[in-house]
């Protein structure tokens, strides 16, 4: 058992050695927890794709291929009902290929939310937000 326990946190120790040797992975991870931090729907709207799934527990918005301008919108209003107060990454994952896993919990004024966010490469070799959820933390 305490093998396997060292095994387990080497292979942690490694991975989060690699994903935070890339400066750009840490750029983007950076701008999306300031982004998320202060509140900044038009920043974060730059980092969606060309359609991304949008969904917030709390207002009923469950979208599925929006466009970014119109996540943007709903992301303001968002913000603006509910102000920032933190942001606190919780778990960040890229698994090396196409696909990155953000984790966190957004504290605002009135609620705590758990944040989702599943990040694409694009063709342009870029990772953008496919998916975002924000989920009332209980």
């Amino acid at each position: 058992m305490k093998y396997v326990r060292f095994f387990l946190l080497a292979i942690f120790l490694i991975g989060t050695k690699a994903y935070s040797s890339n400066p750009n992975t840490a750029v983007t991870v950076n701008r999306l927890q300031a982004s998320l931090r202060y509140g900044r729907a038009e920043e974060l709207a730059t980092m969606f794709n060309n359609e991304v799934d949008l969904i917030i527990d709390s207002e009923d918005v469950d979208y599925s291929g929006i466009t970014s301008s119109q996540a943007q919108l709903i992301l303001k209003a968002f913000f603006k009902h509910n102000p920032p107060v933190d942001f606190q990454t919780v778990f960040n994952k890229d698994n090396g290929t196409a696909t990155r896993y953000h984790t966190g919990l957004l504290k605002t004024v009135k609620e705590t939310f758990n944040v989702s966010v599943v990040m694409k490469k694009t063709t342009d070799g870029e990772f953008k937000i496919a998916s975002i959820r924000f989920k009332i933390e209980r």
